[in-house]
């Protein structure tokens, strides 16, 4: 299980890519949707009452992420914290991980991955459309970003 924004998209094909079944929640219905445009089931955060997963990919480096992955960890699971966050948000609580027997790997996510990542890339290129939903002429980036809606795919590509 995932909990994602675009890199837990990612996590998740790699993850499918060794032969796990995957899932992923989100709290953002348009990241849902991506995900389920590259053939990903995704869910809404929160909608995993009583489930409970072996490995949990939290890939948000949020509060209520990583408070979610360690909910939704089976006994004696695994939860590998890959998202980013500060350190105000990437709160474990110790206890929980110690009465439920949980293993919390923490994920420095580019040492030693780009071969590997080239290759899933490679692999999946063909379901990773909802990644380039939108490019923009570097020109155009202060425009941009000044409008009071960003746009809303998984990445915005900027060329040079």
């Amino acid at each position: 299980m995932q909990i994602a924004p675009y890199i837990g998209v990612l996590a998740a094909l790699a993850a499918e890519g060794q032969g796990a079944s995957v899932g992923i929640v989100d709290i953002d219905e348009s990241r849902r949707r991506a995900a389920q445009d590259t053939g990903l089931h995704a869910a809404e955060l929160g909608s995993m009452e009583g489930e409970a997963y072996a490995v949990v990919l939290e890939c948000t480096g949020t509060k209520a992420g990583i408070h979610e992955a360690l909910r939704v960890a089976a006994r004696g699971g695994r939860v590998a914290l890959i998202g980013m966050g500060t350190p105000e948000n990437m709160v474990v609580n110790g206890l929980d991980v110690n009465v439920r027997g949980l293993h919390v790997h923490g994920i420095f996510r580019y040492a030693h991955t780009y071969t590997a990542a080239l290759a899933l890339l490679h692999r999946y290129r063909n379901r990773l459309h909802p990644f380039l939903a939108e490019s923009i002429p570097l020109a155009d980036l202060p425009r941009v970003l000044r409008e009071p809606t960003i746009p809303r795919p998984l990445k915005t590509i900027v060329h040079l």
